[in-house]
């Protein structure tokens, strides 16, 4: 008659393929004892088939600080009894308040050792213990977050940078990779800043990046997109100092970054009689007698895309200087006579 077993506290795991069968991983593989004698309900002593613990793994292997390590085993029992299986794990050396398969590694730094003892019963004998161990590797830095400088929106020509924030469980160095992308077009840029000269008002640009610490790299994040917006026109000619004649003439240029050709100008602000022409930028004015004195202008130019620029200057009108009116010097007095 078989022996009735008894399960002690720990949980029943299973049998022969107990927590998977996996590949890779630390592992150990130690021969056991076979069989003991051992008494039955009634009496009778029956040889009994003690477990055999074929191996056990560590996955993963080189666990990161911060993850979870888990012990896989593998275990024989030629009897086919129900097995329990007992998990004494340390952290560089010390005991570890955890009895399951699986241990969290939160409080480890890369280097540290992990290891686990694992032992096998069936009710009646215990395996020989088998102790397996690792090292904590290299934990991957977390990519959190993406900005660019400036924020919000940027115009042509104008350089974006990105702004990755990251961090590191070990306290590691981290650098990035950058991808730039325009439209869904990848650009063969790979540094942190971006040249926007030949970028269009409406395009879109991304960045992918990924942090390094030259040991493990982590997930890829793609920015949000951010857009080209219009660029205001820009004002490159300066005032004219003075007319010909009684006329005061300037003609006000101005350049796009766009490229937009449909600029528009006006006077905000101007003396009476000042002219502007909306297309040519040509300046035109006919001062009055009573206009001397200093005059303020501003010229505006419009690309009827939401962008406008502003030149302020002013028109100094002086008055005539009066003719000088020669006075002869008058002759000298004559000298008083001797006295004798």
């Amino acid at each position: 008659m078989r022996p009735i077993k008894i399960l002690g506290s720990l949980g029943v795991v299973g049998v022969l393929a107990l927590l998977g069968a996996g590949c890779g991983g630390s592992e150990a593989i130690v021969p056991a004892r076979t069989a003991s004698a051992v008494e039955a309900d009634d009496g009778e002593w029956v040889e009994n088939a003690i477990p055999v613990i074929e191996w056990v793994r560590l996955e993963p292997e080189a666990p990161a600080a911060g993850a979870n390590i888990q012990a896989r085993v593998r275990v024989d029992d030629p009897d086919g009894d129900e097995i329990e299986l007992g998990f004494a794990w340390k952290l560089n050396g010390r005991p570890a308040r955890t009895a399951g398969p699986t241990l969290a590694l939160g409080n480890t730094l890369k280097g540290d050792t992990v290891s686990v003892t694992v032992t096998a019963s069936d009710g009646w004998d215990e395996s020989d213990p088998v102790t397996v161990q690792a090292l904590v590797g290299n934990a991957p830095p977390v990519l959190q977050s993406i900005a660019f400088d400036p924020l919000g929106t940027i115009h042509r020509g104008q350089p974006v940078s990105a702004r990755p924030i990251a961090q590191d469980p070990d306290g590691d160095p981290v650098e990035f990779e950058y991808t730039w992308w325009v439209n869904e077009r990848e650009l063969s840029d790979r540094s942190d800043l971006l040249d926007t000269t030949r970028l269009r008002r409406g395009d879109e640009v991304r960045v992918r990046v990924v942090a390094t610490d030259g040991y493990s790299r982590s997930n890829e994040v793609m920015s949000q997109p951010i857009r080209v917006e219009n660029s205001p026109p820009k004002i490159v000619s300066a005032p004219a100092n003075a007319g010909d004649g009684d006329v005061y003439r300037y003609h006000v240029k101005a350049e796009d970054p766009d490229g937009d050709r449909r600029l528009r100008f006006r006077l905000e602000e101007a003396p009476p009689g000042m002219t502007i022409d909306p297309i040519s930028g040509e300046l035109v004015w006919t001062p009055p007698a009573s206009a001397v004195g200093t005059h303020s202008v501003a010229v505006v130019v419009d690309d009827l895309q939401g962008g406008v620029a502003e030149q302020r200057f002013s028109v100094v009108i002086g008055e005539e200087e009066p003719e000088k009116t020669e006075t002869a010097a008058a002759p000298p007095a004559p000298a008083a006579p001797a006295t004798p």
